[in-house]
């Protein structure tokens, strides 16, 4: 059975090869949610990728399950409920069996999740406090929470927040299991500090442009589209030379990631820009080769 999310990271990688025939994809100011929402409805209804009884009932039990409240809104749950109303549940319990798994942590820092995520659906502000690496403790600190992100490689959830207090305060990341206390409540000029946020965030951007040939490996333009899938890009296609330049952007913290991407996929993929990031790789291919070479 296709899975139901690699449908939809299908469909926008058909979006995506469209760009070369110069296809343009209109703005909107609707939230990612709302997005994947409308392109799931649609998915039912026509197109390539229409959707299995077997996922919708898969859906529909994951929906049942209380771990799954806080990834979604209210509203979204209520439509997709109504669409799903005469769908069978299948429970997977009777004969699915998660066992142990060594050494590995539960995720058990949820206990603030949907307190944050509240706070930023209404726009408030917020007293926190937590604990940084070294054990050393705050209290009440003012500030403005503007994300939720979940590290895949840490298991961890994290808070993307701005001091208030301070006016040359940076933006904190915070791991959500180093949190001890939230309260929310009223901040004047919110606005101003969320366009603080954005400006810093922006600020903070890299980029790498990586170059694929279509001609070398005919087949492989969805596996590379798909493994960049997750950030924010702009694809360049050479109808003479049969190239694509993809330019990723990305947060600093995250170059690690975008250079491992790029080793997985081999020889498929090269840097062309910038000569920082070029030399980086071949630093960290050098340091590779080493291990083999003693």
């Amino acid at each position: 059975m296709n899975n139901l999310f690699e449908k939809y990271h299908n469909y926008k990688l058909q979006e995506l090869l469209e760009l070369k025939q110069g296809a343009v994809r209109p703005r909107t100011s609707k939230t990612k949610e709302k997005i994947w929402l409308d392109h799931l409805l649609t998915f039912n209804e026509s197109g390539p990728f229409s959707i299995t009884n077997a996922e919708k009932s898969w859906l529909k039990y994951q929906l049942s399950q209380d771990k799954f409240i806080p990834m979604l809104t209210a509203e979204t749950r209520d439509k997709l409920e109504e669409w799903l109303q005469d769908t069978k549940s299948t429970e997977y319990s009777i004969f699915i069996t998660e066992k142990a798994h060594p050494g590995e942590k539960m995720v058990q820092d949820d206990k603030f999740l949907n307190l944050c995520r509240k706070i930023i659906q209404l726009q408030k502000g917020m007293r926190i406090s937590f604990v940084i690496r070294d054990g050393k403790q705050y209290e009440g600190i003012s500030g403005i929470p503007y994300q939720l992100q979940f590290s895949m490689s840490k298991h961890k959830w994290y808070l993307l927040w701005l001091p208030v207090k301070n006016e040359e305060a940076r933006i904190m990341s915070t791991p959500l299991c180093n949190v001890l206390e939230i309260e929310m409540c009223n901040i004047v000029g919110y606005d101003n500090y969320i366009e603080e946020i954005e400006m810093q965030i922006n600020n903070n951007k890299k980029w790498v442009t990586i170059q694929f040939s279509a001609k070398d490996f005919p087949d492989e333009e969805d596996r590379i589209l798909f493994a960049f899938s997750c950030f924010e890009k702009n694809v360049k296609y050479n109808e003479q030379e049969e190239t694509y330049d993809i330019t990723l952007w990305y947060q600093q913290d995250e170059r690690g990631y975008i250079l491992q991407k790029i080793r997985f996929l081999g020889r498929r993929v090269k840097i062309i820009a910038p000569d920082n990031m070029r030399q980086r790789m071949l630093e960290t291919c050098q340091g590779a080769l080493k291990k083999y070479n003693q």
